[in-house]
């Protein structure tokens, strides 16, 4: 097999597609497209100064503590919402389809789930607001997103463990 076929074949492998002579599907394109425009939103300043914030100053228990700490209307809030927001939305473009989810966690890395580490006390505490049914669902997407992450790490853990301990053997043979 000469290295055309062999990376026709491996894009076949990865992606279940094949191309001519390894270009991108309509459906790839666009994926790369929406990637793009999450991380040019992502790398704009207002977001990186919303997200250090999130990171470095947001503390709620709860939605309750998070609304007397961060009234709306507020800077602080604006920044929490923005962010719990933008992170919800990338959820959504994953749990779809719109995006390969696999793709999307190997471009933004572990974001996700740090940031839900830090939100989930409150959207967790929120789901459980009387009288909102709809508060149950809060935030799931972003949730989701986290998941995914947590468990591609461990795929990823898993995998190398296997390479060094085939490394390993190699080696001793």
């Amino acid at each position: 097999m000469d290295q055309h076929e062999d990376r026709q074949a491996e894009e076949t492998e990865h992606t279940g597609t094949t191309t001519p002579a390894g270009s991108p599907t309509l459906e790839q394109s666009m994926e790369a497209l929406v990637l793009l425009e999450v991380w040019r939103i992502l790398s704009s300043r207002e977001m990186m100064e919303a997200d250090d914030w999130v990171m470095d100053y947001f503390a709620a228990r709860s939605l309750e503590e998070s609304r007397a700490k961060y009234p709306r209307g507020s800077e602080e809030a604006y920044r929490r919402d923005k962010v719990a927001s933008f992170w919800e939305l990338c959820g959504v473009l994953a749990s779809s389809g719109l995006v390969n989810t696999e793709r999307f966690i190997n471009a933004f890395g572990g974001h996700p789930r740090t940031r839900w580490r830090v939100y989930e006390p409150m959207f967790r505490s929120a789901r459980h607001e009387p009288g909102r049914p709809e508060a149950r669902r809060r935030a799931a997407h972003f949730e989701w997103l986290a998941a995914m992450c947590e468990r591609q790490t461990r795929e990823q853990a898993k995998l190398a463990e296997q390479a060094t301990g085939d490394e390993a053997a190699t080696a001793t043979e």
